[in-house]
């Protein structure tokens, strides 16, 4: 299958710039943990939710590793898998000091697939998937949906709000449940950015899954009513900024 590298391409231009330095990149994580990222956009509450709590965190697309830094704690391993060679390299000697962070430097499939899961593991985005079109991120819900039982997730993701533009995609909670039937999802609704953000889930089997979401008519309606809105929004801003320039 051919990958979707629109992403990857982006911000590994970006990581190659001379401000996204060692140093630099020490500062946006001193930033993080002054906001407590880790407490408020969920991941705190997932790990203390995931009972047992597998040994192993792979966090996807971990960029200059924060996010394994601060999980390190809770977990025997925490790994990074992260595409951008430069980034990594960043991301390994920031973490030097933890030994029981490493990553692997490749796409979010082929990290997977390098690992060779047998034992149960806590896997985490922090809005990864929303910039990777829809056939590339089922093909990686496939792998996801296919982990050992009693593995956890927790997707810092955007939801329930009906966009799809360049790099720019929010799926909903049906989408979600259909790609991943073997797992229990519950969605944490923590608003980001004027969207419901944060999906916590324990993978059971799909003969085990309690249905806990249901979309109605009005729902559905909604969702509908939000692509057009989404249009609109979009058409508007490109003429304010056509306008401006003129």
């Amino acid at each position: 299958m051919k990958k979707d590298l629109q992403s990857y391409e982006k911000h590994n231009s970006e990581y190659l710039e001379e401000t996204n330095s060692y140093e630099n990149n020490i500062q946006l994580i001193k930033k993080y943990d002054q906001c407590n990222l880790f407490k408020t956009l969920g991941f705190e509450l997932a790990i203390r939710m995931s009972n047992p709590l597998p040994e192993t965190h792979i966090d996807i697309g971990s960029g200059n590793g924060w996010l394994v830094r601060k999980s390190s704690r809770f977990f025997k391993k925490s790994i990074g898998i992260e595409p951008s060679t430069a980034i990594t390299k960043v991301a390994t000697r920031i973490n030097e000091e933890n030994t029981n962070v490493s990553f692997i430097n490749a796409d979010m499939i082929d990290g997977l697939q390098q690992l060779d899961i047998k034992a149960p593991v806590f896997i985490t985005t922090a809005t990864v998937l929303n910039h990777i079109e829809n056939y590339y991120v089922e093909e990686f819900l496939s792998y996801v949906n296919n982990l050992p039982t009693n593995s956890t997730l927790f997707f810092d993701e955007r939801y329930d709000k009906n966009t799809s533009w360049n790099m720019w995609h929010v799926r909903n909670k049906d989408w979600w449940i259909k790609n991943l039937p073997n797992w229990q999802l519950f969605f944490c609704n923590i608003e980001i950015g004027g969207y419901p953000s944060g999906i916590f889930g324990v993978c059971v089997g799909e003969q085990d899954v309690l249905p806990n979401h249901k979309t109605g008519s009005v729902t559905n309606l909604g969702w509908k009513l939000s692509w057009l809105f989404n249009v609109i929004e979009r058409a508007i801003k490109k003429m304010a900024t056509y306008l401006q320039f003129k």
